[in-house]
């Protein structure tokens, strides 16, 4: 891209990625004053729970929320850029999400790539080197010393011995601010769970963070809510989903 970015002849970039890629890439073009830009830079992405997906007598918004939950946090591990990093509950209905949560965490296949179960491939594989690992490890203890628990069976444990880098999902609850997983983008297995007493609180930490990829919310019938999340993230980051994890 370098090279094609410096011939001058691209008018308009669109980049998902980190800032420093995205910047050494506009710094490339001979009149970057004239390219037409539109980033989606960063990605601590956050999924925002509605509270009418506990409270409707139908089951299934919130059951679509929980199966894109698992596909947006641990798909490819939760290494991709538009993966769900941290899931925001509200605080009466935290306790039920975690655990409905948990069930479909505790279901997935751990293993290498090529191994089954059931028929299936693994659906979580190894980390790609032992930093990714002992980043998790930092982050899992940090999570704990400041209050939250492990709340699935052999979450954040290493299958294979201690220099594998196969490593069991790890949801973290209560997660709160005075933690590095509120925060730092984890970009691995690890699902932080925060409860949160009012909107506001979301709406401040997403205009407020360095953060500014995507966001996803996830309700039924709150249209009220939804349109004021929506307006107000809506210049901040580059991509709203809606009861989609992207």
């Amino acid at each position: 891209m370098p090279p094609i970015m410096a011939t001058g002849d691209i008018d308009g970039l669109a980049f998902i990625g980190g800032s420093k890629a995205a910047d050494d890439l506009i710094k490339q073009h001979p009149n970057p004053h004239r390219l037409k830009v539109f980033l989606q830079l960063e990605a601590n992405n956050m999924a925002i729970y509605l509270s009418d997906l506990f409270t409707s007598k139908n089951k299934q918004p919130l059951e679509t929320a929980l199966t894109e939950t698992i596909t947006g946090t641990l798909s490819f591990n939760g290494q991709r850029c538009t993966a769900l990093k941290l899931l925001m509950v509200p605080t009466e209905y935290a306790d039920v999400f975690a655990k409905a949560l948990v069930e479909k965490v505790e279901a997935l296949s751990v293993g290498l790539p090529w191994e089954q179960s059931d028929g299936n491939l693994s659906k979580v594989t190894p980390l790609p080197n032992s930093k990714r690992v002992q980043y998790m490890q930092e982050l899992i203890a940090d999570a704990v010393e400041n209050g939250a628990k492990v709340i699935n069976k052999n979450g954040g444990q290493l299958v294979g011995g201690p220099e594998s880098t196969l490593m069991n999902p790890a949801v973290l609850y209560p997660v709160t601010s005075d933690m590095k997983i509120y925060h730092e983008e984890q970009f691995g297995p690890v699902i932080p769970i925060a409860p949160y007493d009012d909107i506001e609180t979301v709406l401040q930490y997403g205009q407020s963070g360095w953060s500014a990829q995507q966001v996803s919310l996830f309700t039924d019938v709150d249209a009220e809510t939804s349109a004021t999340v929506i307006d107000r993230f809506s210049s901040v980051f580059g991509k709203i989903n809606l009861n989609s994890q992207w």
